[in-house]
């Protein structure tokens, strides 16, 4: 341990402030709410001291000082999610940075009520249609050269006083071409593609 004389010259008052000396967390066990070993001095709390036990820092990085798993944090465009170990990270970039909580990636909110139809799309697979596609209103995507409907997601979401959209989700569109056909049974509705 190392003694400070801490003198406050108006009151006329001297007095000791104990500093914990340590090269390892597992120095700083005296006082509970001073865990953390901060070798390098480099963490406010230690006030650029090096090799004093201070509070664990809130950013300190996972694979010094673990993780909650499944606890989820988001800095600049990156979200980092605890593994299931408590020792590690899966990040993914976040396309749009983060969400101003620093808890997860910013999401993009479609208008029209789609966001459902956008949370969705994250976990279907892609989609490629076919030159010979022919996409209508009613929910079906066929190949016209097999004859077979394409199996891709789609769900209807109503609107005020207009007829519902007719939205296809998939993870991504590639469509070369198509035919799109309203039908009468399904009152012609508009379309969306929905996709991450």
């Amino acid at each position: 341990m190392k003694r400070l004389l801490v003198c406050v010259l108006a009151l006329s008052a001297c007095g000791t402030k104990t500093i914990v000396q340590c090269t390892m967390d597992s120095d700083c066990t005296a006082n509970p709410s001073l865990s953390f070993c901060d070798v390098n001095g480099e963490y406010p709390a230690s006030g650029g001291d090096q090799n004093v036990c201070t509070p664990v820092p809130a950013d300190c990085p996972v694979e010094r000082c673990g993780c909650t798993p499944g606890a989820e944090r988001c800095a600049a465009t990156t979200l980092g999610v605890c593994n299931a170990d408590g020792t590690t990270e899966t990040t993914t970039d976040c396309t749009l940075g983060c969400a101003t909580d620093g808890t997860r990636c910013a999401n993009f909110a479609p208008a029209n009520g789609l966001a459902a139809a956008l949370a969705m799309a994250a976990s279907e697979p892609d989609a490629d249609l076919p030159i010979t596609a022919t996409i209508n209103d009613a929910g079906d995507i066929q190949n016209e050269s097999t004859g077979l409907i394409i199996p891709i997601k789609s769900i209807l979401v109503s609107q005020v006083g207009v007829p519902a959209i007719r939205v296809y989700i998939a993870r991504s569109f590639k469509i070369h071409d198509a035919l799109v056909i309203a039908t009468k049974e399904a009152g012609s509705n508009p379309i969306a593609f929905v996709a991450t």
